[in-house]
């Protein structure tokens, strides 16, 4: 995910702490992100394998990562042991959203597990890209409260370009929040006609 940049730079660290999605995809079930998961696609990072995803982890700030885990061949205890071995002792994670195979039958002991960075658990049906979405929905505006928050912390210290670097991001994100509530509008009302 890339700040929006101001003269082509921003300041270094500026968006350290921002809340970023990233995908886990080690079965390569998103094959076209454009398509898929638009618009999200602009800020969202797909990655696809265990060691990526730990180095990815490991130079993140705290709990800046909302990580969605999309596990379409793997056995819940498979996954427990993944989550256990690689996310949930991460100080990166803010939270996550779990995909896989008869994922909704066994969200409460999963939630029990791994409370309070389990934030749903699905199973894998047709509606996968549109839950996707959404959870992507969910980390694009968590990404423009950051914005708010930092640009009202800026104001207070009369820094009028870091205001204007944070304010132009989270309207990049509210666009991208736009285009994405427009799309629901248009498929809720071309499926009850």
């Amino acid at each position: 995910m890339s700040a929006t940049p101001l003269g082509g730079t921003t300041p270094p660290g500026l968006f350290d702490n921002q809340p970023e999605p990233v995908i886990f995809d080690p079965d390569f079930t998103i094959t076209n992100p454009e398509q898929q998961l638009k618009p999200f696609n602009l800020i969202v990072h797909i990655i696809n394998n265990d060691n990526t995803l730990s180095t990815f982890l490991h130079t993140r700030s705290t709990k800046t990562v909302v990580l969605i885990l999309i596990f379409p061949k793997q056995t819940r205890d498979n996954i427990t042991t993944f989550i256990n071995d690689h996310i949930f002792q991460q100080q990166s994670i803010h939270s996550f959203y779990l995909f896989f195979t008869n994922g909704q039958q066994h969200e409460v002991a999963l939630r029990n597990l791994f409370t309070p960075l389990l934030i749903n658990c699905y199973s894998i049906t047709h509606h996968l890209y549109s839950e996707v979405q959404e959870a992507l929905s969910t980390a694009c505006d968590l990404n423009a409260k950051f914005c708010s928050r930092r640009a009202k912390e800026e104001e207070a210290q009369d820094n009028n370009g870091l205001v204007f670097i944070y304010e132009q991001q989270r309207r990049e994100r509210l666009k991208l929040q736009i285009i994405y509530d427009n799309y629901l509008i248009v498929k809720i009302d071309k499926d009850h006609q």
